[in-house]
Protein backbone atom coordinates (compact mmCIF):
# COMPACT_ATOMS: atom_id res chain seq x y z
CA UNK A 1 0.00 0.00 0.00
CA UNK A 2 1.03 3.46 -0.54
CA UNK A 3 0.98 6.25 1.63
CA UNK A 4 -1.07 9.44 0.52
CA UNK A 5 0.89 12.36 -0.72
CA UNK A 6 -0.27 15.07 -2.79
CA UNK A 7 0.99 13.99 -5.72
CA UNK A 8 -0.81 10.66 -5.38
CA UNK A 9 -4.59 9.71 -5.52
CA UNK A 10 -4.98 5.98 -4.68
CA UNK A 11 -7.99 4.58 -5.38
CA UNK A 12 -10.08 1.06 -4.67
CA UNK A 13 -11.04 -0.26 -7.62
CA UNK A 14 -14.51 -2.27 -6.88
CA UNK A 15 -15.45 -3.89 -10.14
CA UNK A 16 -16.22 -7.62 -11.67
CA UNK A 17 -12.92 -9.16 -12.14
CA UNK A 18 -14.20 -12.16 -15.29
CA UNK A 19 -14.30 -10.84 -18.54
CA UNK A 20 -15.92 -14.39 -19.43
CA UNK A 21 -18.87 -13.26 -17.38
CA UNK A 22 -19.38 -9.66 -18.21
CA UNK A 23 -18.26 -6.76 -20.50
CA UNK A 24 -18.08 -4.89 -17.20
CA UNK A 25 -15.43 -5.98 -16.43
CA UNK A 26 -13.01 -5.69 -20.00
CA UNK A 27 -14.61 -2.13 -19.24
CA UNK A 28 -12.57 -1.78 -15.97
CA UNK A 29 -9.11 -2.78 -17.35
CA UNK A 30 -9.29 -0.46 -19.87
CA UNK A 31 -10.55 2.25 -17.61
CA UNK A 32 -7.87 2.11 -15.23
CA UNK A 33 -5.91 1.65 -18.09
CA UNK A 34 -5.91 5.09 -19.15
CA UNK A 35 -7.02 6.67 -15.89
CA UNK A 36 -3.51 5.54 -14.64
CA UNK A 37 -1.73 6.98 -18.14
CA UNK A 38 -3.63 10.52 -17.42
CA UNK A 39 -1.05 13.70 -16.72
CA UNK A 40 -3.11 15.21 -14.54
CA UNK A 41 -2.05 13.62 -11.37
CA UNK A 42 0.04 10.17 -10.33
CA UNK A 43 -3.16 7.70 -9.67
CA UNK A 44 -3.32 4.47 -9.01
CA UNK A 45 -5.73 2.02 -9.44
CA UNK A 46 -5.73 -1.31 -6.54
CA UNK A 47 -8.32 -3.82 -7.81
CA UNK A 48 -10.64 -4.59 -4.57
CA UNK A 49 -10.38 -8.68 -5.77
CA UNK A 50 -12.75 -9.97 -3.23
CA UNK A 51 -15.16 -12.27 -4.62
CA UNK A 52 -13.44 -14.37 -6.88
CA UNK A 53 -13.12 -17.47 -4.86
CA UNK A 54 -16.17 -19.52 -3.42
CA UNK A 55 -16.72 -18.46 -0.21
CA UNK A 56 -17.60 -14.61 -0.63
CA UNK A 57 -18.52 -14.40 2.90
CA UNK A 58 -14.90 -15.80 4.30
CA UNK A 59 -13.50 -13.37 2.07
CA UNK A 60 -15.63 -10.15 3.90
CA UNK A 61 -14.33 -11.73 6.99
CA UNK A 62 -10.36 -11.86 5.58
CA UNK A 63 -11.04 -8.15 4.41
CA UNK A 64 -12.62 -7.46 8.23
CA UNK A 65 -9.67 -8.86 9.92
CA UNK A 66 -6.78 -8.62 7.74
CA UNK A 67 -6.80 -5.11 6.67
CA UNK A 68 -7.49 -2.81 9.81
CA UNK A 69 -7.93 0.65 8.51
CA UNK A 70 -8.21 1.42 4.35
CA UNK A 71 -8.60 5.09 4.90
CA UNK A 72 -5.21 5.59 5.50
CA UNK A 73 -4.38 3.54 2.23
CA UNK A 74 -6.80 5.30 -0.58
CA UNK A 75 -8.34 8.39 -0.96
CA UNK A 76 -11.30 6.98 -2.88
CA UNK A 77 -13.05 4.15 -3.03
CA UNK A 78 -14.69 3.66 -7.58
CA UNK A 79 -17.46 0.93 -7.79
CA UNK A 80 -18.68 -0.41 -11.37
CA UNK A 81 -21.88 -1.52 -10.81
CA UNK A 82 -23.92 -3.68 -13.53
CA UNK A 83 -27.67 -5.69 -13.31
CA UNK A 84 -25.63 -8.70 -12.40
CA UNK A 85 -23.01 -7.64 -10.12
CA UNK A 86 -24.47 -8.77 -6.86
CA UNK A 87 -20.91 -9.70 -5.34
CA UNK A 88 -19.68 -6.15 -5.95
CA UNK A 89 -22.64 -4.60 -4.95
CA UNK A 90 -22.69 -6.60 -1.47
CA UNK A 91 -18.90 -5.70 -0.91
CA UNK A 92 -18.92 -1.84 -1.62
CA UNK A 93 -22.30 -1.97 0.91
CA UNK A 94 -19.84 -3.96 3.36
CA UNK A 95 -16.58 -1.07 2.80
CA UNK A 96 -19.30 2.32 3.21
CA UNK A 97 -19.92 1.40 6.38
CA UNK A 98 -16.66 -0.56 7.49
CA UNK A 99 -15.19 2.84 6.29
CA UNK A 100 -17.64 5.90 6.44
CA UNK A 101 -14.52 8.28 6.20
CA UNK A 102 -13.69 7.28 2.25
CA UNK A 103 -15.55 9.17 -0.55
CA UNK A 104 -17.56 7.03 -2.64
CA UNK A 105 -18.02 6.81 -6.43
CA UNK A 106 -19.83 4.98 -8.67
CA UNK A 107 -20.60 3.89 -12.16
CA UNK A 108 -23.65 2.57 -13.21
CA UNK A 109 -23.97 0.49 -16.15
CA UNK A 110 -27.46 -0.86 -16.35
CA UNK A 111 -29.37 1.82 -15.29
CA UNK A 112 -31.20 2.83 -12.66
CA UNK A 113 -30.71 0.11 -10.67
CA UNK A 114 -27.42 -0.36 -9.10
CA UNK A 115 -27.95 -4.34 -9.11
CA UNK A 116 -30.86 -5.91 -10.22
CA UNK A 117 -30.98 -9.11 -8.24
CA UNK A 118 -28.73 -9.38 -5.08
CA UNK A 119 -29.69 -11.96 -3.75
CA UNK A 120 -29.47 -13.86 -6.58
CA UNK A 121 -26.48 -16.48 -5.55
CA UNK A 122 -24.89 -18.14 -8.53
CA UNK A 123 -23.50 -21.03 -6.44
CA UNK A 124 -27.13 -21.62 -6.22
CA UNK A 125 -27.99 -21.05 -10.03
CA UNK A 126 -29.65 -24.93 -9.99
CA UNK A 127 -32.58 -23.30 -7.46
CA UNK A 128 -32.55 -19.87 -8.24
CA UNK A 129 -35.72 -19.66 -10.41
CA UNK A 130 -38.13 -22.57 -8.09
CA UNK A 131 -40.55 -20.69 -7.25
CA UNK A 132 -40.03 -20.37 -3.56
CA UNK A 133 -36.93 -19.14 -4.18
CA UNK A 134 -38.13 -16.92 -6.83
CA UNK A 135 -40.52 -15.19 -4.04
CA UNK A 136 -38.40 -15.27 -1.36
CA UNK A 137 -35.93 -13.60 -3.01
CA UNK A 138 -38.24 -10.77 -4.57
CA UNK A 139 -39.28 -10.46 -1.17
CA UNK A 140 -35.89 -9.82 0.08
CA UNK A 141 -35.27 -7.47 -2.71
CA UNK A 142 -37.87 -5.30 -2.21
CA UNK A 143 -37.22 -5.00 1.51
CA UNK A 144 -33.61 -5.69 2.70
CA UNK A 145 -32.45 -4.95 -1.04
CA UNK A 146 -33.92 -1.76 -1.73
CA UNK A 147 -33.13 -0.68 1.73
CA UNK A 148 -29.46 -1.14 0.84
CA UNK A 149 -29.55 0.37 -2.63
CA UNK A 150 -30.94 3.71 -0.78
CA UNK A 151 -28.32 3.27 2.18
CA UNK A 152 -25.64 2.84 -0.59
CA UNK A 153 -26.49 5.91 -2.75
CA UNK A 154 -26.60 7.99 0.73
CA UNK A 155 -23.14 7.50 0.75
CA UNK A 156 -22.13 7.70 -2.36
CA UNK A 157 -20.83 11.46 -3.40
CA UNK A 158 -21.04 11.36 -7.14
CA UNK A 159 -22.72 9.13 -9.36
CA UNK A 160 -21.74 8.25 -13.21
CA UNK A 161 -23.77 6.78 -15.56
CA UNK A 162 -22.63 6.04 -19.33
CA UNK A 163 -25.73 6.80 -21.40
CA UNK A 164 -27.59 10.30 -21.29
CA UNK A 165 -30.92 8.10 -20.91
CA UNK A 166 -29.61 6.16 -18.20
CA UNK A 167 -28.34 9.40 -16.28
CA UNK A 168 -31.90 10.54 -16.69
CA UNK A 169 -33.31 7.04 -15.36
CA UNK A 170 -31.43 7.63 -12.28
CA UNK A 171 -32.48 11.23 -11.41
CA UNK A 172 -35.70 10.10 -11.60
CA UNK A 173 -35.66 7.16 -8.92
CA UNK A 174 -33.12 9.18 -6.67
CA UNK A 175 -34.55 12.58 -6.79
CA UNK A 176 -32.55 13.50 -3.80
CA UNK A 177 -29.25 12.33 -5.09
CA UNK A 178 -27.58 15.44 -7.07
CA UNK A 179 -24.69 14.37 -8.45
CA UNK A 180 -25.71 12.31 -11.13
CA UNK A 181 -23.23 12.93 -14.10
CA UNK A 182 -23.24 10.98 -17.97
CA UNK A 183 -19.80 10.14 -18.68
CA UNK A 184 -19.14 8.16 -22.38
CA UNK A 185 -18.33 5.07 -22.62
CA UNK A 186 -14.41 4.62 -22.98
CA UNK A 187 -13.58 3.12 -26.52
CA UNK A 188 -11.42 -0.36 -26.59
CA UNK A 189 -9.12 1.01 -29.67
CA UNK A 190 -7.51 3.71 -31.63
CA UNK A 191 -7.84 3.08 -35.46
CA UNK A 192 -7.06 4.87 -38.66
CA UNK A 193 -10.01 4.42 -41.40
CA UNK A 194 -8.44 2.52 -44.74
CA UNK A 195 -10.03 2.20 -48.04
CA UNK A 196 -10.75 -0.63 -49.88
CA UNK A 197 -9.77 -2.72 -46.47
CA UNK A 198 -10.00 -6.20 -47.22
CA UNK A 199 -13.10 -8.72 -45.76
CA UNK A 200 -14.45 -12.06 -45.48
CA UNK A 201 -18.08 -13.29 -46.21
CA UNK A 202 -19.75 -12.98 -42.77
CA UNK A 203 -22.25 -10.95 -40.35
CA UNK A 204 -20.47 -10.86 -37.09
CA UNK A 205 -23.23 -11.08 -33.88
CA UNK A 206 -20.52 -10.04 -31.16
CA UNK A 207 -21.73 -9.84 -27.35
CA UNK A 208 -22.75 -12.12 -24.82
CA UNK A 209 -25.55 -14.62 -25.66
CA UNK A 210 -28.64 -14.02 -23.41
CA UNK A 211 -32.48 -13.51 -23.53
CA UNK A 212 -32.83 -10.39 -24.96
CA UNK A 213 -30.08 -9.82 -27.50
CA UNK A 214 -32.60 -10.52 -30.51
CA UNK A 215 -30.65 -13.50 -32.20
CA UNK A 216 -33.64 -14.94 -33.10
CA UNK A 217 -34.54 -11.95 -35.38
CA UNK A 218 -31.20 -11.56 -36.80
CA UNK A 219 -31.17 -15.67 -37.96
CA UNK A 220 -34.79 -15.34 -39.81
CA UNK A 221 -33.15 -11.86 -41.79
CA UNK A 222 -29.95 -13.88 -42.25
CA UNK A 223 -31.89 -17.23 -43.97
CA UNK A 224 -33.55 -14.12 -46.24
CA UNK A 225 -30.72 -12.87 -47.53
CA UNK A 226 -29.53 -16.46 -48.12
CA UNK A 227 -32.70 -17.79 -49.62
CA UNK A 228 -33.92 -14.42 -51.75
CA UNK A 229 -30.32 -12.89 -52.81
CA UNK A 230 -27.95 -15.52 -53.57
CA UNK A 231 -25.43 -14.71 -50.95
CA UNK A 232 -24.06 -18.29 -50.96
CA UNK A 233 -20.67 -17.92 -49.68
CA UNK A 234 -22.21 -15.55 -46.64
CA UNK A 235 -21.76 -16.84 -42.80
CA UNK A 236 -23.26 -15.58 -39.77
CA UNK A 237 -20.59 -15.27 -37.11
CA UNK A 238 -22.29 -15.48 -32.90
CA UNK A 239 -19.50 -14.39 -31.30
CA UNK A 240 -19.75 -14.42 -27.56
CA UNK A 241 -19.46 -16.26 -24.05
CA UNK A 242 -22.75 -18.06 -23.12
CA UNK A 243 -24.61 -20.33 -20.72
CA UNK A 244 -26.03 -23.76 -22.13
CA UNK A 245 -29.78 -22.19 -20.59
CA UNK A 246 -33.17 -22.45 -22.46
CA UNK A 247 -32.11 -19.27 -24.59
CA UNK A 248 -29.46 -20.88 -25.73
CA UNK A 249 -30.36 -24.52 -27.09
CA UNK A 250 -33.93 -22.01 -27.99
CA UNK A 251 -31.36 -20.87 -30.92
CA UNK A 252 -29.65 -23.83 -31.84
CA UNK A 253 -33.03 -25.37 -32.35
CA UNK A 254 -33.75 -22.19 -34.73
CA UNK A 255 -30.71 -22.84 -36.69
CA UNK A 256 -31.45 -26.36 -37.41
CA UNK A 257 -35.25 -25.64 -37.85
CA UNK A 258 -33.73 -22.78 -40.65
CA UNK A 259 -31.59 -25.51 -41.77
CA UNK A 260 -28.65 -23.02 -41.45
CA UNK A 261 -25.66 -25.44 -39.52
CA UNK A 262 -23.42 -25.03 -42.33
CA UNK A 263 -23.71 -21.13 -42.47
CA UNK A 264 -24.07 -19.94 -38.79
CA UNK A 265 -20.90 -20.28 -36.43
CA UNK A 266 -21.34 -20.10 -32.70
CA UNK A 267 -18.05 -19.55 -31.12
CA UNK A 268 -17.42 -19.10 -27.19
CA UNK A 269 -15.71 -16.53 -25.45
CA UNK A 270 -12.62 -15.50 -27.83
CA UNK A 271 -9.77 -13.45 -26.35
CA UNK A 272 -9.37 -9.42 -27.54
CA UNK A 273 -7.18 -10.31 -30.43
CA UNK A 274 -9.38 -12.51 -32.02
CA UNK A 275 -12.32 -9.79 -31.22
CA UNK A 276 -10.29 -7.38 -33.15
CA UNK A 277 -9.82 -9.75 -36.15
CA UNK A 278 -13.10 -10.36 -36.32
CA UNK A 279 -14.65 -7.10 -36.36
CA UNK A 280 -11.54 -5.90 -38.44
CA UNK A 281 -12.68 -8.39 -41.03
CA UNK A 282 -16.75 -8.70 -41.04
CA UNK A 283 -18.68 -6.95 -43.72
CA UNK A 284 -20.82 -6.03 -40.85
CA UNK A 285 -21.74 -6.29 -36.87
CA UNK A 286 -25.47 -6.32 -35.99
CA UNK A 287 -26.97 -5.52 -32.90
CA UNK A 288 -30.72 -6.59 -32.69
CA UNK A 289 -31.28 -6.01 -28.87
CA UNK A 290 -34.53 -5.34 -27.68
CA UNK A 291 -35.98 -3.34 -24.70
CA UNK A 292 -35.75 -4.25 -21.35
CA UNK A 293 -36.03 -3.28 -17.75
CA UNK A 294 -32.77 -1.57 -17.48
CA UNK A 295 -30.77 1.34 -19.48
CA UNK A 296 -27.35 -0.32 -20.25
CA UNK A 297 -24.38 0.84 -21.95
CA UNK A 298 -23.19 -1.61 -24.90
CA UNK A 299 -19.29 -1.83 -24.48
CA UNK A 300 -19.58 -4.60 -27.83
CA UNK A 301 -21.32 -1.42 -29.80
CA UNK A 302 -18.63 1.12 -28.76
CA UNK A 303 -16.10 -1.96 -29.83
CA UNK A 304 -17.13 -2.11 -33.06
CA UNK A 305 -17.53 1.58 -33.35
CA UNK A 306 -13.95 1.70 -32.23
CA UNK A 307 -12.70 -0.70 -34.81
CA UNK A 308 -14.74 1.23 -38.00
CA UNK A 309 -17.40 -2.25 -38.44
CA UNK A 310 -20.35 -0.77 -40.35
CA UNK A 311 -23.04 -1.69 -37.62
CA UNK A 312 -26.65 -2.03 -38.06
CA UNK A 313 -28.65 -1.67 -34.35
CA UNK A 314 -32.20 -1.99 -33.24
CA UNK A 315 -33.75 1.33 -32.56
CA UNK A 316 -33.44 1.26 -29.17
CA UNK A 317 -32.88 4.18 -26.58
CA UNK A 318 -29.79 3.24 -25.56
CA UNK A 319 -28.25 1.87 -29.03
CA UNK A 320 -29.51 5.18 -30.61
CA UNK A 321 -27.61 7.52 -28.23
CA UNK A 322 -24.46 6.31 -30.25
CA UNK A 323 -25.39 5.86 -33.63
CA UNK A 324 -27.37 8.10 -36.01
CA UNK A 325 -29.14 6.46 -38.95
CA UNK A 326 -27.18 6.47 -42.32
CA UNK A 327 -24.44 8.46 -40.85
CA UNK A 328 -22.15 5.99 -38.73
CA UNK A 329 -24.48 2.77 -38.71
CA UNK A 330 -28.00 1.45 -39.91
CA UNK A 331 -30.86 1.37 -37.64
CA UNK A 332 -34.01 -0.69 -37.78
CA UNK A 333 -37.67 -1.31 -36.30
CA UNK A 334 -37.09 -3.87 -32.83
CA UNK A 335 -38.41 -7.08 -33.21
CA UNK A 336 -38.89 -6.77 -36.81
CA UNK A 337 -36.78 -8.69 -38.49
CA UNK A 338 -38.41 -7.54 -42.35
CA UNK A 339 -36.57 -4.18 -41.33
CA UNK A 340 -33.58 -5.82 -40.57
CA UNK A 341 -33.49 -7.67 -43.22
CA UNK A 342 -34.04 -4.79 -45.80
CA UNK A 343 -30.97 -3.50 -43.81
CA UNK A 344 -28.91 -5.90 -44.27
CA UNK A 345 -29.68 -6.02 -48.08
CA UNK A 346 -28.65 -2.51 -48.69
CA UNK A 347 -25.51 -2.74 -46.71
CA UNK A 348 -24.47 -5.51 -48.68
CA UNK A 349 -24.60 -4.36 -51.58
CA UNK A 350 -23.43 -1.03 -51.43
CA UNK A 351 -19.92 -0.69 -50.76
CA UNK A 352 -19.37 2.90 -51.09
CA UNK A 353 -22.07 3.05 -47.54
CA UNK A 354 -20.32 0.34 -45.56
CA UNK A 355 -16.89 2.44 -46.19
CA UNK A 356 -18.94 5.91 -45.30
CA UNK A 357 -20.40 4.23 -42.44
CA UNK A 358 -16.78 3.12 -40.78
CA UNK A 359 -14.90 6.09 -42.01
CA UNK A 360 -18.05 8.12 -39.65
CA UNK A 361 -17.89 5.63 -36.87
CA UNK A 362 -14.02 6.00 -36.24
CA UNK A 363 -14.38 9.45 -36.47
CA UNK A 364 -17.67 9.41 -34.03
CA UNK A 365 -15.65 7.71 -31.62
CA UNK A 366 -12.49 9.93 -31.71
CA UNK A 367 -14.85 12.88 -30.55
CA UNK A 368 -17.43 11.50 -28.34
CA UNK A 369 -15.45 8.51 -26.97
CA UNK A 370 -12.86 10.22 -26.68
CA UNK A 371 -10.28 8.10 -23.63
CA UNK A 372 -7.90 10.97 -22.71
CA UNK A 373 -10.95 13.94 -22.33
CA UNK A 374 -12.75 10.83 -20.31
CA UNK A 375 -10.31 10.36 -17.94
CA UNK A 376 -9.38 13.94 -17.66
CA UNK A 377 -13.09 14.63 -16.58
CA UNK A 378 -13.09 11.63 -14.18
CA UNK A 379 -9.84 12.39 -12.01
CA UNK A 380 -11.54 16.10 -12.39
CA UNK A 381 -14.46 14.71 -10.37
CA UNK A 382 -11.82 12.50 -8.16
CA UNK A 383 -10.79 16.09 -6.67
CA UNK A 384 -13.77 17.73 -6.59
CA UNK A 385 -14.71 15.13 -4.28
CA UNK A 386 -11.69 15.20 -2.01
CA UNK A 387 -11.85 19.47 -2.05
CA UNK A 388 -15.26 18.83 -1.28
CA UNK A 389 -16.66 20.85 -4.30
CA UNK A 390 -19.41 18.12 -4.66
Amino acid sequence: MFEKSKNDLKILYVTPSSIRDTGVAAYALKFKEHIEKADLYNVKMEFCLLGIHINFFRELIHLRKGIPDLSKDFHLIHAELSSSSQKEFWILYFLINRYPSIPVIITVHDAPYLCLNPFYINWLKKYNNFLPIKVLRKMLEIGVGYWVERKIMKKTRVVFATTRCGAKEIKKRFPQMKNIFYLPHISFYEKEFKENDEKDEYILFFGFIRKGKGLEILIEAFQRLILQNGFNQLRLVICGGYKRDHYYHYILKKIKDLNLEKKVVITNFVDEKEVIHLLNKSLCCVFPYENKKTISSSGAVIRALSAGCPIVISNISMLTEYVKNGQNGLVFQENNSEDLYCKLLTLLKDKQLRENLSKNAIEYIKKKHNNHVIAEKVIQMYNEVLNHKV
